[in-house]
């Protein structure tokens, strides 16, 4: 009930001004917590129905906190619909897999954007949610050996990291980046009566003009950053070498 009062009273009436950050994030929880309340309506019909795990683990369809304190993309991606993405997984990723981790990535979000539906405004997000999460996975690799700390994407499962004091500043860092990214990519979903149709695809184009395309700007500046740090990195593990 919390999530249909916020996505149909409480938050629509407070973001008309499309210019200002705080209208764009408002616009974006509004379209989030619409997908809250489905998501939580579906649940509960499953539960009611008797369908209450998935190999062996508590059945759930979304989870907010992922999303709301977005620790990378991925996590974002992953945690917006669990049952969507243990099928896509089970049934696309892996059978992708010989074209790669990221051309396996790459059907999964493709396959995502058909089952969407074929408009412009679906698959323009899916794919910039794919462009964003990747440049971020490789960016934070490149980091992790930089500075010799564990803010990878996923947790080190047998960390040999030996600096920690980065840890918790890069993480919050992430965070706050990926909510400005959030708000740029849900800004597309609003309650506009054209909205159930699907907008064309220069009304997508023209929101991100408006928005100065600072959230694919801030991608091609990770590519930048990491291509960088890749080259430090490289330069770094041949001076050990020497000096060994």
């Amino acid at each position: 009930y919390l999530c249909v009062l916020l996505s149909t009273c409480l938050l629509p009436s407070s973001s008309e001004d499309i210019t200002s950050f705080t209208s764009n994030y408002l616009t974006a929880q509004t379209f989030r917590a619409s997908h809250y309340f489905v998501c939580y309506t579906s649940q509960v019909s499953a539960i009611i129905g008797g369908f209450s795990s998935i190999n062996s683990e508590k059945f759930q369809v979304v989870n907010p906190l992922q999303v709301e304190i977005p620790r990378s993309m991925a996590k974002v991606a992953v945690s917006w619909n669990l049952p969507m993405h243990y099928w896509l997984k089970t049934y696309v990723y892996k059978k992708t897999l010989p074209f790669g981790i990221y051309g396996a990535a790459f059907f999964t979000y493709s396959a995502s954007s058909i089952l969407h539906g074929l408009n412009f405004q679906l698959p323009a997000v899916l794919v910039s949610i794919f462009f964003f999460g990747s440049v971020e996975t490789k960016l934070r690799e490149e980091l992790s050996v930089f500075l010799d700390s564990c803010v990878r994407v996923s947790n080190c499962r047998l960390c040999s990291h030996s600096n920690e004091v980065f840890v918790i500043p890069v993480r919050l860092f992430f965070i706050t980046v990926n909510i400005a990214q959030l708000t740029y990519l849900g800004v597309m979903f609003d309650f506009n009566p054209l909205q159930a149709e699907g907008y064309s695809w220069w009304n997508t184009v023209s929101r991100w003009h408006a928005l100065g395309w600072y959230g694919h700007m801030g991608a091609f500046l990770g590519i930048f950053v990491t291509s960088a740090l890749r080259l430090v990195n490289k330069q770094l593990n041949l001076s050990k070498e020497v000096r060994s």
